[in-house]
């Protein structure tokens, strides 16, 4: 039937770019062709051609292959007009709300990273289906999008693939080896019925639909556990205290810290935090002794190579760099010899000196994504993983806490929030360094001979901990109202971009672009000794919104607010709001 191309001039251009942007390169392109307003979106919106593009290259999501460096350039280029364009994804211009307990066929889609960043805060034990034990992992409903019709549920995981239908734990940690080995990791732990000065850990992997895993032997779920010891004639763990976990993976390596507090015979506390070292699939610890005690902090964690884990120290002010020596003949088949356990302090990384009086009380981090074995980096991605960037040019965040202790001059105690940021290529040079040079006892660097060139600092509000993707991190402050009040229940949000200004022509930079990178000095208002100077180049927020909600999420692609309704029935709805970047 001839006629004129159909047009659909009457639904907003965001969306028929965001439309656009879930389409093959070949079925985007041939839709623009056939519709007139479906070619509009596809020339005018930014993302839509950053995303076709990558199609056209063989690529998915995934700018870090290696194309002729013309191509590069234009495909940042893209990249980069894609992110300073923030469009929202919904018809009517107004957020769209996720309410508690139900169930919607065209809810927006959260990724897999997103997901497990807080999972944990909503995890609790609950029947499973015909009255099977299960944990379930999530009490609202989200779930890994499958391809299918978009519906999303809550997560069940039975008790019986874990160990046995007697043991009962709580989810304590999540993590994630999707881009790499098509896995989400579960932590859950509980106390042993048996012993209380032992505790019973499980790690169970469930496959996320919609990936190819690694290996195809890895089709199924993958679970391993283990008891720690935690106590001895003089100790033993709380049965109300509640055990926390963070882990990460990268490569063939899993990193889990513990944390957990002991009493002893006179009821006094004593906080305990246990760094374990394993093979993700086996959960064979590389660590000489099964632990590490001393000098570890539950802060977080921030794989900088496949054998290289950095964790931060806040007792001693600094970040322990350890390197993960061991090979194991089930993932070298050529391997005959005997295989070592070793994981070695390499350095420790000086942070600046605190001022008389002041002493670091957090030092959180976080590093998306994680490094992959001997830096593969995946060709194609599912559709549901966005812009995913080398992860050799990530950035690990931290956030640090100072606190001051009273003195007798009767000056109230104080506490700061800073933001550090430094890039996980930089690091991992420096630890690569320290660990040719085959010197048996490891070293701590002062500030001064690492920090300042390849850091960048800037106050913050409050101790949460960082949200960070690739290049790219949140920066979340307080909102205060036109009386000058804090309104707890809203965020301005930020989002800084670390990556660097690209050039496409051979000129000189002007004066002002050259000032922008130059040394900053942090007003850190007597929380250091001394000044403390950055050189990392962060580039304006590329966007501003203020959100009402008590927590943000970041995945990349997406801003998330977290907003939380009392109920007049006692029960909250938890509600998320996305916008698209």
């Amino acid at each position: 039937m001839e006629g004129p191309s159909p047009t659909l001039t009457g639904i907003p251009m965001e969306t028929r770019g965001e439309i656009l942007s879930w389409l093959s390169y070949k079925d985007a392109l041939a839709c623009a062709f056939t519709c007139n307003a479906m070619n509009d979106a596809y020339v005018a919106v930014p993302g839509v051609w950053y995303r076709q593009r990558l199609h056209s290259c063989g690529s998915l999501d995934n700018p870090t292959c290696t194309w002729p460096s013309s191509s590069r350039r234009e495909l940042l280029k893209f990249q980069e007009d894609a992110w300073r364009h923030p469009i929202t994804v919904f018809p009517d211009g107004e957020p769209r709300e996720i309410p508690f307990g139900t169930k919607l066929s065209d809810i927006y889609a959260i990724s897999p990273t997103m997901l497990l960043s807080h999972l944990q805060n909503y995890s609790n034990p609950t029947a499973g289906i015909n009255g099977e034990d299960a944990v379930q992992v999530t009490t609202f409903p989200i779930q890994v999008p499958t391809g299918g019709d978009g519906s999303l549920s809550g997560t069940m995981v039975p008790r019986s693939s874990i160990w046995n239908m007697q043991f009962s734990g709580d989810v304590i940690g999540l993590c994630s080896a999707v881009e790499e080995h098509g896995y989400m990791a579960w932590v859950i732990a509980g106390p042993n019925a048996r012993n209380n000065n032992v505790a019973d850990v499980c790690v169970i992997f469930e496959p996320v639909d919609g990936i190819e895993n690694s290996s195809p032997s890895l089709q199924r779920p993958i679970s391993w556990g283990f008891d720690i010891l935690v106590g001895d004639e003089d100790f033993s763990m709380l049965a109300e205290t509640s055990i926390e976990a963070i882990s990460e993976i990268s490569g063939q390596n899993m990193a889990l810290t513990l944390n957990y507090e002991m009493e002893d015979q006179e009821g006094n506390l004593l906080p305990c935090v246990d760094l374990y070292i394993m093979a993700w699939q086996t959960g064979d610890s590389k660590i000489d002794g099964r632990k590490l005690s001393m000098a570890v902090s539950c802060g977080g964690l921030a794989f900088l190579a496949e054998d290289i884990l950095l964790n931060p120290c806040t007792l001693r002010n600094r970040l322990n760099v350890y390197a993960i020596d061991s090979i194991y003949k089930d993932f070298d088949p050529d391997c005959e010899t005997e295989q070592s356990i070793d994981t070695t302090l390499v350095c420790s990384l000086a942070l600046p000196m605190l001022a008389t009086g002041n002493r670091i009380s957090a030092i959180h981090c976080k590093s998306n994504p994680n490094p992959t074995a001997r830096n593969r980096v995946q060709k194609e991605l599912p559709e549901f993983i966005p812009f995913v960037d080398n992860p050799s040019k990530a950035i690990v965040a931290f956030k640090i806490v100072i606190e001051s202790e009273a003195n007798d001059n009767g000056a109230t105690p104080r506490t700061w929030y800073f933001w550090m940021a430094v890039r996980r290529s930089a690091l991992r040079e420096i630890a690569v360094r320290e660990r040719n040079d085959n010197v048996v006892d490891s070293r701590t660097i002062p500030w001064d001979e690492w920090g300042p060139n390849v850091t960048w600092w800037r106050s913050a509000t409050d101790s949460s901990p960082p949200q960070v993707w690739g290049q790219r991190m949140v920066l979340p402050e307080l909102y205060f109202n036109e009386r000058g009040e804090i309104e707890p229940n809203r965020k301005a949000v930020g989002l800084a971009n670390f990556a660097p200004k690209m050039r496409t022509d051979s000129r000189k930079p002007s004066p002002t672009e050259t000032a922008e990178e130059s040394v900053t000095r942090l007003d850190h208002a007597g929380a250091f000794q001394g000044d403390v100077f950055s050189r990392l180049h962060c580039s304006s927020p590329l966007t501003e919104h203020v959100m009402n909600g008590r927590r943000i999420l970041f995945d990349g692609k997406r801003l998330v607010a977290e907003e939380v309704v009392a109920g007049l029935d006692g029960q909250d709805t938890i509600n998320f709001v996305p916008y698209h970047l």
